[in-house]
């Protein structure tokens, strides 16, 4: 099968809202993995993806198990940093995630908060993400249902350019384009204390941050070319 952006000749323009049911079609394995043998919400498309009615004229994305996932077709306008929010739902008391990424961009774990029903929506952002430009396929994997069987509700996923620096971009704080020394072990101290690095939204510097920026100092690369 071929995939290809639902009802459009182009990918999702970025920056830009997509409503979580338009994923690709192409079917499962190809456009999206999804556990049940049909739509348990019996709304909107007549695929395996579970969807449900949101209000009169809208919908969501539900019944989410570990495992599954979907693909969106995207093209970023132009190369840049993004703040991606997403509209969620979920009552579960133990965390639930989703694995993002965008392209070769690996945005990482989404962690959705406890809300106190499944039709009580929240938002979540993950702030300066560097993007590419053209068009690319934004894939969201459930990792984690916290033990449940299902995880969360997905109402939609908004990009917007960001104010934002990647971490990358707010290490290198000489702004030369590369890692230095003095910078890597600035980058090893937030590292170890878990603490926000500043002028990034409040991202931190993960274990696997960490690895990459490990490399870009080894190797003196352009942090332009990095995904975050």
């Amino acid at each position: 099968p071929v995939q290809a952006p639902y009802e459009r000749k182009t990918g999702w323009p970025l920056p830009g809202r997509i409503q979580a049911e338009d994923f690709d079609t192409g079917g499962p394995g190809t456009a999206y993995a999804d556990e049940s043998s049909g739509n348990i919400g019996g709304e909107y498309r007549d695929t395996q993806v579970d969807i449900g009615a949101l209000g009169s004229d809208t919908h969501r994305v539900g019944w989410m198990h570990a495992g599954e996932w979907l693909e969106y077709t995207v093209k970023v306008q132009a190369e840049g940093t993004y703040d991606l929010t997403f509209r969620v739902a979920s009552p579960q008391s133990e965390p639930v995630e989703l694995d993002v990424s965008i392209g070769d961009t690996d945005v990482g774990p989404v962690t959705i908060p406890q809300t106190d029903s499944w039709d009580d929506y929240t938002t979540v952002t993950v702030p300066g993400v560097q993007l590419e430009a053209g068009e690319q396929v934004f894939r969201i994997d459930v990792a984690n249902t916290g033990g449940n069987e299902y995880g969360a509700n997905l109402d939609w996923i908004e990009v917007t350019e960001s104010d934002h620096e990647s971490v990358p971009q707010a290490i290198d704080e000489d702004d030369d384009g590369t890692i230095g020394d003095d910078e890597i072990l600035n980058a090893l101290d937030h590292w170890t204390s878990g603490e926000p690095v500043p002028n990034t939204g409040g991202q931190t510097v993960t274990d696997e941050t960490v690895l990459d920026l490990v490399e870009m100092w080894k190797a003196e690369t352009d942090i332009t070319e990095s995904d975050r």
